[in-house]
């Protein structure tokens, strides 16, 4: 039996992106589901994958590109059916371990480019 895959997009994206990868895994017999994170918060982000983890009915391996990383590790965290997180060129902190001083930890000039907003609910 073939796990499903669940694949999230990172930030500044969408699940539109990962398009040609639905496809080709498709036509090797794979269920595929792409999650469409809002980009709210981190924590709306986490709450949308973990759903979409939760529907899956079978063995499930979730696949992340960037942000994505950070959310799947949250969001799979504990899950029973999840069987790999594959993160490819993503951020793979550990459960709880927040970005802020990963990114600090990490320099990059992608780092640079993030500033808090204004924003309060």
């Amino acid at each position: 039996m073939k796990p499903t895959i669940v694949l999230v997009h990172g930030a500044f994206a969408d699940a539109s992106g990962w398009d040609a990868v639905i496809r080709i895994l498709q036509s090797k017999g794979y269920e595929v589901s792409a999650v469409q994170n809002p980009l709210t918060s981190y924590a709306a982000d986490i709450e949308t994958t973990k759903r979409l983890i939760d529907a899956q009915t079978g063995p499930t391996v979730v696949v992340a590109h960037s942000y994505g990383g950070a959310v799947i590790t949250a969001a799979a965290a504990g899950n029973p059916k999840v069987k790999a997180l594959v993160y490819l060129a993503a951020f793979a902190n550990d459960v709880n371990e927040p970005l802020g001083p990963l990114l600090e930890k990490y320099p990059t000039k992608v780092g640079q480019a993030f500033r808090p907003d204004a924003w309060d609910p």
